[in-house]
């Protein structure tokens, strides 16, 4: 059942400008009739009845709004392919347009030829450009074909050549009218430039998406975030080797201070001055003016001044190296 509303002119909200609203019959005394689809194309208030053209026959009947219910979508798209299949006038347009383009086709090719090489045409552009690109060109040539079908259909019904001066003149306002059949809501809102700006915007759009290549430009990304990668990772490697040496060296030069009797620390000092350098965020600073070092007093003192020097994180890979460093030393010097 449809729903109503206080509208006496239009109580079931049907009615629009140009018809559009697709409906179904139901609840009717005629089997043959209940879930037919078609148009309304107006409401008579002095009979209470809609005025409906059916898809199916191309008939027109009036019926009442509770025998009415607003269509699906499934229904639209079914209507529409009736209207198209079943209108006479439509079916005399392109009868004419066939004429005409039979006439333009030199013999023996006819316009199935045509056909047949736009689709080998079609074909050909899905692989090459892919499937999403070309149904975004078929929409935009799709669109163009609406915006001047008319102008075409005129010149086929006076027999004459398509006019570019007169299709250009008449595109903004063809646009308009497009939009306005398209969205009823815009009718008598949108004016020609507008219409013609969102027109040519569209096309903007779907002809910058089929330049582009998307693939291509994730592949240079791929390769610009690999060639980064791969500079991180190497230093990452290079670090890594110059700390296992010194840690190395921690521990051999602690072995041999512990096995000679050396006091805590001697020899260590020459291995900082050797690494200091290159290694400042690895190896805590120390004082190395004499040869005996107190290093856990050098190491606090580091940790101390860390934390008073904002960084990204309180433990980080410079610390980490340290603890690891006086760790290696201390077990050369017990081992």
């Amino acid at each position: 059942m449809s729903n109503t509303n206080t509208n006496a002119t239009d109580p079931s909200g049907f009615v629009s400008n140009p018809p559009s609203t697709i409906v179904k019959v139901v609840n009717t005394a005629r089997d043959d009739m209940n879930g037919q689809l078609g148009i309304v194309t107006a409401y008579n208030q002095g009979r209470g009845r809609y005025i409906v053209h059916m898809t199916a026959t191309q008939s027109t009947t009036a019926l009442k709004p509770e025998n009415l219910t607003r269509g699906t979508m499934m229904d639209k798209v079914k209507a529409n392919y009736q209207q198209i299949r079943n209108d006479p006038n439509l079916k005399r347009q392109l009868q004419q347009v066939y004429s005409v383009m039979d006439s333009k086709i030199p013999d023996p090719y006819k316009p199935e030829h045509v056909a047949i090489g736009v689709l080998l045409f079609v074909i050909g552009c899905v692989y090459f450009i892919g499937l999403t690109k070309m149904i975004s060109l078929i929409t935009l040539l799709m669109l163009l074909g609406i915006i001047v079908a008319p102008d075409l259909m005129a010149a086929a019904q006076s027999q004459q050549p398509p006019s570019l001066q007169t299709m250009a003149s008449n595109f903004p306002r063809r646009c308009r009218e497009t939009i306005e059949q398209s969205f009823p809501s815009l009718a008598g809102k949108v004016t020609d430039n507008i219409a013609l700006g969102v027109v040519l915007l569209a096309i903007f759009m779907v002809g910058k998406g089929i330049v582009s290549n998307p693939a291509k430009q994730a592949r240079r990304t791929m390769e610009a975030a690999n060639a980064a990668a791969g500079t991180s990772s190497s230093s990452s490697a290079r670090m890594m080797k110059q700390s296992s040496d010194i840690l190395e060296q921690a521990y051999k030069v602690g072995f041999e201070d512990g096995t000679s009797g050396k006091e805590f620390g001697t020899s260590l000092a020459q291995v900082i001055a050797n690494h200091q350098d290159a290694n400042n965020d690895i190896l805590p600073p120390m004082a190395s003016s004499t040869n005996s070092l107190d290093f856990d007093e050098g190491f606090e003192n580091y940790l101390s001044s860390q934390s008073r020097t904002p960084k990204k994180a309180s433990f980080g890979f410079g610390t980490a190296m340290s603890a690891f460093f006086c760790n290696s030393y201390r077990m050369g010097i017990r081992s």
